[in-house]
């Protein structure tokens, strides 16, 4: 397994991705919108890589992409004691992959990133029905210090 930066070249093999992670939450919720209502999100993906406060990992099995990463750098809210937080946004592994420590190896060369920008906190969103990644991030020390609700009107 090796894991390294994405590259310009790896945007279709990232596309696939994502879409699989936006139609997992649509499935747990139908107020994520679908994976064809994404408008111009290659264009938005090709900013991330021009940014230097976004990081996009790939784990990459022989010739294949099996999973990615993408975090970044954020101005602090300003309820926060600091400048600037470090933000998880996504984690993907295909399948066959999980359960063999992909995940954490992109983790681990994320935290690398982070304490290079002297990143001292590190936030992310999580759905509270998505069990797996609930349990992957209180493995790796994340706990909860806020609770964001949700009240559908009719």
């Amino acid at each position: 397994m090796f894991i390294r930066i994405l590259k310009k070249s790896d945007l279709a093999d990232l596309m696939k991705f994502l879409a699989k992670i936006v139609e997992y939450h649509r499935g747990l919720d139908r107020y994520y919108k679908p994976f064809s209502k994404y408008k111009n999100l290659r264009n938005e993906i090709e900013s991330w890589l021009d940014d230097k406060n976004n990081l996009i990992l790939v784990a990459e099995e022989g010739e294949a992409l099996v999973g990615y990463f993408r975090a970044g750098v954020e101005r602090a809210p300003v309820y926060v004691d600091r400048d600037k937080i470090g933000i998880v946004y996504d984690v993907f592994v295909l399948k066959p992959y999980r359960q063999q420590g992909i995940a954490e190896m992109l983790f681990g060369e994320a935290l690398k990133w982070f304490q290079m920008k002297k990143i001292k906190n590190i936030e992310l969103n999580v759905d509270a029905r998505n069990e797996a990644a609930i349990k992957f991030w209180r493995k790796h020390g994340f706990g909860e210090y806020k609770l964001r609700m949700r009240l559908d009107l009719k």
